[in-house]
């Protein structure tokens, strides 16, 4: 017979894919939100700290240690700048 559906009135195969696409689509919203999500948090309103970019650039091997100390010194003022 065509157009018969089982005596429930519903093809198992429409309850199945009228429960997917929401799982589907709330799927790719995620994916989207991960993706594009700053992994800094810095568009949360988290901004870097200059002790933090300091500590990042002397664990990236961009600044020595004594740079570091001197830097951070200046940043706690433990130590004041000399004057030349």
């Amino acid at each position: 017979m065509m157009g018969y559906y089982n005596s429930y009135g519903w093809n198992s195969w429409m309850l199945i894919v009228m429960l997917v696409w929401p799982l589907l689509l709330a799927a790719a919203i995620w994916a989207v939100i991960a993706i594009t999500r700053d992994r800094r948090g810095i568009s949360s309103g988290v901004a870097e700290t200059p002790l933090d970019a300091l500590r990042r650039r002397f664990a990236n091997g961009d600044i020595t240690q004594q740079e570091y100390l001197e830097a951070r010194g200046i940043l706690k003022n433990d130590v004041s700048r000399e004057t030349q």
